[in-house]
Order: C-alpha cells, then structure tokens, then sequence
C-alpha cells in the first residue's frame, strides 16, 4: 500500500458526529481506551497494537475521546468515528480508499465523512497545533443528512483533501460548521471537484478568521434534493486568505440562502464570482431565494463579476468598505431574462472594474445605488437589447474614469441615472469623457484635469460645480435650470479653477419662479471660463441679439445675459416699480427717495427690507445688540431687490465721515447672509466696539437701485 506522508500546516476545523467506513473487508481495530487517551498507545485497541495503514481504525461514541497526543499516527486504510471527538495533534494520512460515515455498514461511496448515520450526537474533528489529515480519495464532508458536525482548524494545523468534493453541511437537516482560526486547508483534485458551504438542501457554515485556504469551485448553496428542502450557505471571511480556483458562486441551489460576509482578509477568485446562479429557482409564498456578498472591509479580486444569473433569486452585493477588483466587466442583471441583481457602494469602499453593466439581457433587470466611496471604471451603460429601465441611482460618491470614452455614463438604451440629494462626484482622472442624459435633484462636482462633456439632454435640476479641469454642454446636450424665489436656483458654479462652454441647449423652467428678482445660472465669478457657442441656445426665448434672451411667462418679462449668466427680471427701477405698484404706491408718492408713512426710512429701503411704505416702521433693523465685544445688527432682505441693487452699511464716529461695508449676495468678512429661500433673507453684521470713539458710533443703510 502507498504511504502518505503528510507536513503539519496550521488550520482549526470543528466537526462532529463522523463515520467512515471502508469498501473492503478489514478488520476494524476499535478503540477501547479506558485509561488514556493516548492514541499511540497499544493497550487502547482492540488489536492491542496502535492501527497501521491496513487496519480500520473505529472509534463509536460509547468510548472515551481520543487524542493523537504522542507520536504521528499511521496511514490508514480508513477511519471511523461516530458521535465522539478526535483531535489531532500529529499527523494522519487517509490514502487511496473509499470512506462512508455512518453505521460500519460496508459501502463503495468513497470518502471521509464526519457526522452521518443519524447520530443525534455531535461529531467533532479538531486539529491542532501540529496536527495534519490528509484524505487523497474521495469526498471530504462535514454533515450528512439528520447529523451536526463541527470541525476547527487551528493556527499550526493542516488539512489537505485532493480526492473530490469537500461539503460543509450536506442533505436536508444537516447543520455543519468550519471553523479556521489559522492554519491551512488545501483543496483540489479532479475537474468536477467542489468546495461547497451547504447544500443539497442542508445547511453549513464556514467561519474564516484566519491562515490560507485554497479551494477549488467554491460553492455557497449547492444544489436542491429531491424533497425540495431548503438549505443555506454562510460564509463569514473575517481574516486569512481565501482563494477559489476556476471561479466562486453563490446561490446555486433552486431554493434557499445564500451569504456571504467579508469584513476582513482576502478573496481571489481565479475566474468569475457569480451570484444567483441556480436554473429553475422557486418561489414560495413562504420563502424567497435571496442571495448576498455584504462586504465591510477586506480585499476581492476576481476575473468577472456577475450578480444575479437566473430568475427569481433577489441578489444583492453591497460594499461599504474595503476593495473589489475585477479585472473583466462586472454586470448586474445577467445571463437569462428576468435575472434581478442590485450593487450598493457606500463609505470608503473602492470598487474598479472595466465595463459595468445593467441589465445585460432582455428582461433583465440591474440596479446600482451609488452612496458612496469611489468606483473605477470604463463606462457604465445597459445591455443593448433591453428595454426595461435600468437604474443609477447616484447620492454620494466618485465615479473615476479609467480611459477616454465617449459614454463614461452611457444614459442610452434603458438606462435612467438619477441624481439625488448628495449628487455624485464625476473625476475624468485626465481623460476626456462624456455622460448621456441625466435626471434628478442633486448636484455633480467635477474633478480632474481634462474635459466631461453633457453629449445628450439632462434634466436634472441641481448645481454643476466645475472644480478641476472643464465642463463642455455639447451641441446636442442640454442643461436644465428651475429658478424659484429670487436667487435660488440651480446654476453652473466652481471654485474659480474650472472652465465651462455652453454648446448646446439651455431649459429653463419658469414655472416657480418669481415675479421679480434675479437668479445668478452661470456663475462666472466662481469660473476661471465661461464660454458660450455658436450653436447655443435658450429653448424657447427670443435671441435678441448681443448676448442677451428674453422671454414673458405668466405676465412678468424676463432676460438672460451671457455676459453675466444672469437671469433677472428687468432693470432694478422695473422691480422697484412693479413694487411700488403692488404697495399702494402713486406716482405722487413712489420715487424713492420719498418717504410717505414719514418713518424716516425712504421708499427704497422699505422695498429692500420688505417693508409696508404707507405703515410706520420703527427701525430698518430687527435687531440691534450691544456685546462685551461688539454691536450686532440684523435685518431682513427681499429677494426681490438682491443682486439689482447696491446695499451698504455705513459706520461712523460722526455725522460727517462714514466707512462703507459692501452687504453682497453672500457671506462675506463681517456680514452673514442667510438665505430663507422664498422668504426675505436675513443679514447680520457685527462691528468691533473699538470702532466707537468717545463711545459713539453711528450706522445706517445706503441703497440705491444701481446694480453691484
């Protein structure tokens, strides 16, 4: 008989209830140890010699444990062990033999099975710290049906099976666990080969701390059996290196569970990671097959990645911290109609791959929430072929260009980006790229130092900010603005680096925006370019030449400059006279300088606080306060006068010299502008009280219908 010698590895595996019995006629030598649990010892086997590579080493539960607590066991031609504990601490080699667990009944199976034959009792493997197995023939499984198995493998411990399949849980109302809190697990051998996490409608558990496993067709919920039971696989990957050769699926089975749970460590997937993949799944009132990667930390690489394969399976991948690589495309809603497939990335998790797709088939349906973290990619676009909608949904994050495309975001076929309140972050990361049609709320920061060009129509409503390189609106692109109360609208703004040309067309809506007041779209200040083409275009308005567009909506004119990126509605004196107008205001009374409540306060600074100009106001401020170490003041500003008229605090010792402080559109050095939306805004100043002398200082406003 071949020996197999076997070098101890470290690895912790926890089973229990095993059986193994052998296809030939041998006899067993059964242990019978009373007095030790000393393996080596002759004196505990029925033989009374330690069994050698052509025995049948037996150990039943009636008898004490046993440990290989002396010098390395023997090859064996078979071991059998039903309900009790084993523990290794050497090495043991199980060579060139077919093993069945369960009652000693005679059967060509093959394999070493630990917790079979409907032993209620636990059947629990351990190898220790210097211990080894070696199984090189036939299926190594942890559970069978109706049995419990544990097997831990620990740091210095080594379990190698070369033979066929390794099952952790198998066959309906198994529960089996692996534990490998270090050590080393090698598995391989024949083509078919698999390493599954539950299956044939049992339920199994592989908890990986720590140390190397190398397995080959890693499986998690293999397979349904002819009861139809439902099973479950989990795999919780804290720490080590997990590695699965020619590719890693979860959820092959028709009906039950699949998870699995990375916080830390490394998985490499030699070929494709596959997510709902098997044929024919059922759905039952009262159970749904669902299958999950919920990954918080570690490292995957794969050659593909594919989440949800076959109908009805929900599959969902959701990553929030910690990397995955592919280094071909990575699909969600692949493979056969009707296949769903949802990818979440949130935090600071980094996910790069080259194509993402959506919805690869007819029927297929692909969801990707990006909340978050950074994803490196190609493009991102929907299968050619299908016609049901695809969705992006953006609200945090970056997308990161790997490579000049002209559809970083395709927004064609079926797919249907929406932006959302947090927006996304697009980095052209120094290629030139494009997006399709975009729609939604929420803003798109732009970074690297190279071009995104709109290529198609947007309709989303939030801000584009320009921060590193250029922003370019094709001529058969479009942006869309929905100015509302004065000054509030969605616009085209940076932080004074970026460039930005309008090719294309340029939607705005109208609908809620106010009678007077004027809304800043392209804001130039805060672009280091602003440009407009030949081809642009304000949908609908009249170009009247000179940089300028008008247009009347529900009786109020409004105009467009291109020289300024504003939007107003008429000069200054036009919005103080639809005021004046609309307060009671004559042309015997309405200039404004004129004060006819006679409050002290002109006209024009009523329009500006949004005062009554016929009622008597005690003060133009709401608020004045004296500090240990300033005076604050504060006071309301209609949104109809901003932007279109200058306003200036003036402060003084006297009545003869003031100093003037500017009061903008926004926050600036002493003045604080809060904006309420469609209501006034509010401004505060505070002034250092150093400034007074002699313990006086005057203030006033100064305002004029003169544009800043």
């Amino acid at each position: 008989m071949k020996q197999t010698h076997l070098q101890p590895l470290s690895f912790s595996l926890s089973l229990l209830a095993c059986a193994i019995a052998s296809g030939q006629n041998i006899t067993t030598n059964e242990w019978i140890g009373d007095d030790s649990s000393d393996w080596n010892t002759g004196s505990n086997w029925s033989l009374g010699t330690v069994p050698s590579g052509s025995d049948n080493a037996g150990i039943s539960l009636e008898t004490p444990a046993v440990a290989t607590s002396a010098a390395t066991a023997s090859d064996l031609t078979q071991l059998l062990i039903v309900g009790n504990t084993l523990d290794l601490d050497h090495s043991l080699g199980i060579i060139g033999t077919p093993f069945i667990a369960g009652t000693p009944n005679i059967q060509p199976t093959g394999g070493f099975y630990l917790g079979t034959g409907g032993s209620a009792d636990p059947a629990i493997l351990n190898i220790n710290d210097g211990g080894a197995l070696t199984v090189t023939d036939g299926n190594f499984r942890i559970g069978r049906a109706n049995n419990v198995a544990m097997l831990n493998l620990v740091d210095g411990a080594t379990l190698t099976v070369t033979g066929k399949g390794f099952d952790v849980g198998r066959d309906n109302f198994s529960a089996s666990i692996l534990n490998q809190t270090g050590g080393t697990l090698n598995h391989g051998g024949i083509t078919s080969s698999d390493f599954k996490v539950g299956a044939f409608g049992g339920t199994g558990t592989y908890n990986l701390s720590d140390g190397i496993a190398s397995v080959r067709n890693l499986r998690i919920n293999f397979g349904q059996n002819t009861n139809g039971d439902i099973g479950k696989g989990v795999l919780n990957h804290s720490g080590g290196a997990l590695s699965s050769e020619a590719g890693f699926a979860i959820g092959w089975a028709n009906r039950g569970d699949s998870e699995y749970n990375l916080s830390g460590g490394i998985l490499n997937v030699d070929g494709s990671l596959r997510m709902g993949v098997g044929t024919n799944a059922e759905s039952t009132p009262e159970h749904t097959t669902t299958n999950t990667f919920t990954q918080t930390g570690g490292s995957v690489f794969c050659n593909a990645l594919a989440i949800g394969e076959k109908p009805i399976h929900q599959n969902s991948y959701t990553i929030s911290s910690g990397t995955l690589e592919t280094n071909g495309a990575l699909t969600i809603g692949a493979v056969s109609a009707g296949a769903t497939g949802e990818m979440t990335i949130s935090g600071d998790a980094e996910v790069t791959t080259n194509n993402l797709v959506l919805g690869i088939v007819d029927d297929a349906i692909g969801i990707l929430n990006l909340d978050g973290g950074v994803l490196n990619v190609n493009q991102i676009l929907s299968g050619q072929t299908n016609t049901l909608p695809q969705v992006l949904n953006l609200n945090g994050g970056t997308i990161k260009a790997k490579q000049n495309t002209g559809n970083l975001i395709h927004g064609g076929f079926a797919l249907a980006p929406v932006l959302h309140e947090n927006g996304v972050t697009i980095d052209s990361n120094g290629f030139n790229v494009s997006v399709g049609s975009i729609g939604g709320a929420g803003p798109i920061t732009k970074l690297g130092d190279s071009t995104l060009t709109f290529r198609l129509p947007s309709t989303f409503v939030g801000d584009v900010i320009v921060n590193e390189g250029s922003v370019n609106v094709a001529v058969a692109g479009g942006l869309h603005f929905k100015p509302e109360a004065s000054g509030v609208t969605n616009k085209v703004t940076g932080n004074g680096t970026g460039t930005f040309n309008f090719s294309g067309k340029m939607t705005i809506d109208l609908a809620d925006a106010a009678p007077n007041g004027a809304w800043t779209i392209v804001d130039s200040a805060n672009l280091d370019l602003a440009t407009y083409g030949g081809a642009f275009e304000v949908v609908d308005w009249n170009d009247e030449g000179d940089q300028t567009w008008t247009i009347t909506s529900m009786g109020t004119d409004y105009v467009f400059d291109e020289s300024t990126g504003q939007i107003t509605t008429g000069t200054g004196a036009n919005a103080y006279e639809a005021w004046a107008g609309i307060n009671g205001l004559t042309a015997a009374n309405n200039d404004e300088a004129q004060d006819p409540d006679q409050d002290g306060i002109p006209n024009i600074l009523e329009f500006v606080t949004g005062n009554d100009p016929l009622a008597a106001e005690a003060n133009v401020f709401s608020s004045v306060e004296l500090n240990d170490t300033s005076y604050d003041l504060e006071f309301s500003r209609s949104d109809e006068s901003e932007g279109i008229t200058a306003l200036v605090l003036q402060y003084g010792s006297n009545l003869v010299g003031w100093t003037d402080i500017p009061i903008g559109e926004a926050t600036s050095g002493q003045v604080t502008v809060q904006e309420n939306n469609a209501e006034p805004d509010t401004v505060s100043i505070s002034l250092d009280r150093s400034l007074a002398i002699d313990k006086k200082l005057f203030v006033r406003l100064s305002q004029s219908t003169e544009a800043n």
